[in-house]
């Protein structure tokens, strides 16, 4: 599943971001680590694009930022990217929260038709004793999360590869 959103308040979460896009994707990076063992990461990626028309050669940059690996779904998402972008029918939201922990932030969306909120992180895939990323390694990571529970330690590690202060921080904050 491929999300694409007009979010006003992105710059929140960057300033570079101001006046671009954002495609949700529903892909997990993935990623061989040192131990020879390929893993797929259970957050999801996201990635921010300029909001005009994309071309075919953007494929290359789905894998990259999206971990979108089959070349004609990237195609399709590009074209269902153009489509809403030059009838400017881009859905538009705010963050109903921003998570900061310092370095890193987070954008909170609450989904309307879901229990589930969308968490969105600034900073770029990173993972301990990572090797090879194939696909998704220019990507921010991004989960679904409770908002009417607290986030477990083992969630916000496993999707964010937080440490222990910033997983009580990221809590205290949600």
């Amino acid at each position: 599943m491929i999300k694409r959103l007009i979010i006003k308040d992105i710059d929140d979460l960057n300033p570079a971001m101001a006046d671009y896009g954002v495609i949700l994707s529903e892909t997990h990076p993935e990623v061989e680590f040192i131990t020879k063992k390929q893993w797929a990461v259970d957050a999801y990626l996201w990635y921010n694009f300029q909001l005009e028309p994309q071309e075919n050669t953007f494929t290359d940059y789905y894998r990259e930022k999206l971990g979108i690996t089959n070349v004609n779904i990237a195609l399709r998402e590009i074209d269902k990217w153009n489509d809403e972008v030059s009838k400017n029918k881009l859905t538009t939201r705010m963050f109903n929260k921003i998570i900061d922990l310092g370095d890193i932030k987070f954008g909170v969306l609450h989904r309307r038709d879901s229990n589930k909120s969308i968490v969105m992180m600034n900073s770029p895939f990173r993972y301990p004793r990572q090797k090879t990323v194939y696909a998704g390694y220019g990507g921010y990571l991004w989960q679904y999360l409770d908002p009417l529970s607290s986030p477990s330690d083992t969630e916000l590690k496993r999707y964010f590869n937080l440490s222990s202060t910033q997983r009580r921080s990221f809590r205290n904050q949600w």
